[in-house]
């Protein structure tokens, strides 16, 4: 499709890669999170979190593999109605622990970024899609994805300037091909999806034992950290990308 190079004075402008980089940076989303749940465990044995981990992760584990797709169902549903992944990436190290939450909750955000971006491509009506087309800052998007589709796709999903959802459907009304959008949709999740489980994971085990495991502590402090650095970077250089694209 042909992207409409015209924009009336009223149509409100797209989202701008340049802009968004100025105004939001979310670099440190992980390690606030992280954060609230240092926290959760000092004051944890008071609020009597200990025990009611331990029941929920019984029950969970009590329902078999019927835990996972409950989950799996649940984030579908909250995902693509717009709800913020970040907190039920973080559920699923509190329920399953570190290898079946990150398993559990990388399948569970791989089949939200691709259902919602195949409900976008093949489901909008087209009316809606010239509209979008016609705004500078989504015609900008649609060509950065042209000239740099593994890369756009792949910082845009790490650097995480944008809501979940948005991010979704949005690349499913951009030209990128399906298969560029889905792998590097996937390697770009990973690296988040890795910290935020396997920290959580870390903060409840903690919990369970009433101390820290200081190897386990910085480990993660550790890919935080990298994670937090890398977003950074990410952020930069998508806005200076973003800026080599004419409107």
């Amino acid at each position: 499709m042909t992207p409409i190079g015209i924009a009336t004075p009223a149509e409100p402008e797209g989202p701008d890669l340049v802009k968004l980089e100025q105004r939001t940076v979310k670099w440190w989303e992980p390690l606030a999170l992280l954060s609230v749940l240092g926290l959760l465990f000092l004051i944890g044995d008071r609020l009597g979190l200990r025990g009611e981990l331990k029941a929920l992760r019984a029950w969970i584990e009590s329902l078999g593999v019927l835990g996972p797709l409950l989950f799996l169902a649940s984030y579908l549903l909250l995902t693509m109605l717009g709800f913020p992944s970040s907190p039920l990436t973080a559920a699923a190290g509190v329920l399953f622990g570190a290898v079946v939450g990150l398993a559990t909750a990388m399948v569970a955000a791989t089949t939200a970024m691709l259902g919602s971006f195949l409900i976008a491509r093949h489901l909008t009506p087209e009316r809606w899609r010239r509209r979008l087309l016609a705004t500078g800052g989504f015609r900008r998007i649609d060509r950065l994805v042209l000239r740099r589709p593994a890369l756009v796709v792949a910082m845009v999903r790490l650097a995480n300037i944008l809501p979940f959802a948005v991010v979704n459907y949005g690349f499913g009304l951009t030209r990128v091909r399906f298969g560029t959008y889905a792998l590097w949709s996937v390697l770009g999740k990973v690296p988040g999806t890795v910290g935020v489980v396997v920290g959580v994971d870390v903060i409840v085990k903690a919990l369970y034992r009433g101390h820290v495991s200081w190897k386990s502590a910085v480990v993660v402090l550790l890919i935080v950290a990298l994670l937090a650095v890398a977003i950074r970077k990410m952020n930069r250089r998508l806005g200076e990308l973003a800026a080599e694209v004419p409107s």
